[in-house]
């Protein structure tokens, strides 16, 4: 099973901002600064390495145009959440899984959160958390936790042994020597591996923001793409997980 988590920044998805390395308001279409241009690099970037099972996209303005460009997005069903300006879409292969829930909700305004959930008992969970520390963030994704164990004991749409997959920018590093995570009555697993999810382009923030963690097993693997052109001042990560 392969997973993609990638916060495509929404000043890149915009060009909003002119002082922004990527892509900018640069009116020129021409231009390499264009927005359209980071839209393109990152459809292409996700048409490289796909097929996937689940992505989540966090500050993801304007994926509507990302999804035109993107041969592989076109084969996948999507949900797309907001809380204040901030977009999020998470997307998933229609032909492995069947949606059959869904809740979303927001750590505070700005900072979404989604949850899908499918019939082989699947929750796939996209966060873009606030800058918190590791104890504070903790505690939001313990109460995501809980309301998704009450939401499911309610709807009776999963069995309670549901399996979360969570993936997104957690805005905080997780310690190398964690390989679980307990929240509530599930314990998430933690590949070891650490990167610097950050572009070279962000050279003071040199840290592991972007994590996918799975309460069924350990991810196998976990590995950042080759991106052929920078689009976001954060890099995507793709684990692959247990069937």
């Amino acid at each position: 099973m392969k997973v993609l988590t990638y916060n495509i920044s929404w000043e890149s998805m915009t060009g909003r901002r002119t002082d922004w390395p990527f892509c900018n308001n640069n009116n020129d279409p021409s231009n390499s600064r264009h927005y359209m241009h980071c839209v393109e690099n990152i459809a292409t970037m996700i048409d490289n390495n796909g097929p996937y099972d689940f992505i989540g996209l966090q500050e993801s303005a304007n994926y509507k145009l990302l999804i035109k460009q993107s041969a592989t997005l076109q084969t996948m069903k999507f949900k797309a959440h907001k809380s204040g300006p901030e977009d999020m879409v998470s997307f998933w292969d229609p032909i492995k899984h069947t949606l059959v829930d869904s809740v979303s909700g927001q750590f505070q305004s700005g900072r979404p959160w989604s949850a899908l959930f499918f019939e082989d008992n699947i929750c796939f969970l996209n966060v873009h958390a606030g800058h918190y520390n590791f104890i504070d963030l903790t505690r939001h994704l313990l109460k995501v936790v809980m309301l998704l164990e009450k939401h499911v004991e309610k709807s009776k749409k999963v069995k309670p042994d549901f399996r979360i997959i969570m993936a997104g920018d957690f805005n905080n590093i997780i310690n190398k020597d964690y390989t679980r995570i307990v929240l509530s009555s599930k314990k998430f697993y933690l590949n070891p591996t650490r990167f610097t999810t950050f572009s070279r382009m962000s050279p003071r923030r040199k840290i592991h923001f972007d994590h996918i963690i799975d309460t069924k097993a350990t991810p196998t693997q976990i590995y950042l793409p080759i991106t052929a052109k920078l689009t976001s001042d954060h890099l995507p990560v793709i684990a692959l997980l247990e069937a």
